[in-house]
């Protein structure tokens, strides 16, 4: 981890307050394009880190861009003056990266669509709950500019990263190659797509629980496409192999 932060030319005291302090004091705040050299260094440095590298799909600058030119925002987390984590969502209305229209939404419901883009966590910094803090934070954004539904795409290989979404109250409803030049899943990289209700405060009553691996996607793909979502993890073995409950109202 040393070698990491000295990359990103972080103070030795800084490193060392990193690993001796329980409770950091970390600040959060909006960037606007002035700051994306910061987000790009990041976003190489965590992405070096991924041994797997299909479980992570990292943005273009151009698309960042694209992303605040559409309204939508990035949340950045900063420890002291370093960058450390930040969160992207788009607002996508009626464009084509509006995963909505996987799920066969309506355009009056495309509309209300907010997509959690992708999550960025320095690897000296993990372990703060700061994925899920900044999620919980941009959801607040998102209500009070009037979204309704707030979607995101995850590996299904990422233990970590779907659990959060589910604690967070994302349910998975598919399962299906993304992010590839051929639209019919040639190619791609597998991912869960997963939806929540933004204003939805209750948990939901499932009947007809069944438990899938993550692995079996044929057998997900089965259940999903007969109503069932899925809406909690039951138990894992490793960070790429873990058993999810699918059920359905």
């Amino acid at each position: 981890m040393l070698e990491i932060l000295k990359t990103n030319q972080l103070a030795e005291s800084l490193l060392h307050e990193v690993h001796t302090t329980a409770s950091l004091a970390f600040h959060m705040e909006m960037l606007g394009k002035e700051k994306m050299n910061e987000v790009m260094k990041l976003q190489d440095i965590v992405y070096d880190y991924v041994e797997n590298k299909e479980t992570y799909h990292p943005n273009t600058l151009e698309e960042n861009y694209d992303i605040l030119d559409a309204g939508g925002h990035i949340l950045g987390v900063y420890f002291k003056s370093q960058l450390v984590a930040f969160r992207i969502i788009d607002t996508p209305g009626l464009g084509d990266r509006n995963l909505g229209k996987d799920l066969n939404f309506s355009e009056e419901d495309l509309r209300k669509v907010s997509i959690f883009d992708s999550t960025v966590v320095h690897p000296d910094f993990r372990g703060h709950g700061l994925q899920f803090k900044t999620l919980m934070r941009s959801k607040e954004i998102l209500l009070q500019q009037g979204y309704q539904h707030g979607l995101a795409t995850i590996s299904p290989n990422n233990l970590y990263s779907v659990r959060n979404l589910i604690k967070a109250g994302f349910v998975i409803k598919e399962v299906k190659k993304k992010y590839g030049a051929i639209a019919d899943e040639i190619d791609g990289k597998l991912r869960y797509i997963l939806w929540m209700d933004l204003r939805q405060k209750a948990g939901k009553q499932y009947q007809h629980v069944v438990r899938l691996g993550n692995r079996e996607v044929e057998k997900q793909k089965l259940f999903l496409n007969n109503g069932y979502e899925g809406f909690k993890i039951v138990s894992h073995e490793q960070s790429d192999n873990f058993t999810i409950a699918y059920g359905r109202i």
